[in-house]
């Protein structure tokens, strides 16, 4: 019986994210998982203000629009050009707006995920509650 089919990992982009990254694929390769789906969601503020604006002052959506489309351009050549050490299963790539905890834990759902790997910044816990935890956020959803 495998123990671990699909792992999902979620990256920010930074020097943690790519860590959780590489212990995943570490992960995979050793447990020979079939699946390693990669994920960064875009924060959900920056989807928001396509619609709401700055204070609830709507923006002309051609103002926004191409801004917003460059971002998640950018964040999929980011998630693209991520390196990734030689693994055995089969690795799928995803970009996503959306509260970060919440997209993770549906994707999980989406792609039957066995085991969700992500990073965290072990800040304070002042900073934690000013600046919230993907990581705690998914633990307790």
């Amino acid at each position: 019986m495998q123990a671990y089919r699909t792992i999902l990992v979620g990256t920010d982009f930074t020097a943690l994210g790519e860590i959780a990254v590489r212990a995943a694929c570490s992960v995979a390769s050793r447990l020979g998982a079939e699946r390693l789906h990669i994920a960064h969601i875009v924060g959900a503020a920056t989807g928001n203000m396509m619609t709401t604006g700055v204070a609830g002052v709507p923006f002309a959506e051609n103002v926004l629009e191409p801004m917003f489309q460059r971002a998640l351009a950018d964040a999929q050549r980011a998630l693209d050009s991520i390196p990734l050490p030689e693994v055995t299963a089969k690795v799928t790539k995803e970009v996503r707006v959306g509260i970060p905890a919440r997209e993770l834990r549906k994707m999980a759902d989406e792609v039957n995920a066995d085991l969700i790997v992500i990073s965290t910044h072990r800040r304070g816990k002042v900073a934690r509650l000013v600046l919230g935890s993907v990581a705690d956020a998914l633990i307790r959803l």
